[in-house]
């Protein structure tokens, strides 16, 4: 399955845990990743938000919150964020 740019936002309801996912998401091979945020990850990789999704939940509380979704439309992204996050994403040639 071919790469993909997907954006993982967790809501911790306790303390954060961005540690432990960021461990994770280095565990896995071929995966490239930038956070923005305490609790904001954009990944580039050939798993699915499903996959992903899967792979995460059992290391967050029940009351914890979970989205991820597939970013399908990075050259038309506008906001402020630092300038290595632009040039990051901008690197994948959309």
């Amino acid at each position: 399955m071919a790469n993909r740019h997907l954006h993982i936002g967790i809501v911790w309801n306790g303390p954060s845990k961005f540690e432990q996912v960021q461990s994770l998401i280095d565990k896995v091979s071929n995966v490239e990743w930038m956070r923005y945020g305490g609790n904001c990850w954009i990944i580039y990789t050939s798993h699915t938000p499903t996959q992903w999704a899967d792979y995460i939940r059992p290391h967050l509380n029940s009351t914890d919150q979970l989205v991820i979704y597939e970013v399908t439309n990075l050259g038309q992204a506008d906001g402020w964020l630092p300038e290595k996050i632009w040039d990051w994403l901008k690197a994948f040639r959309y």
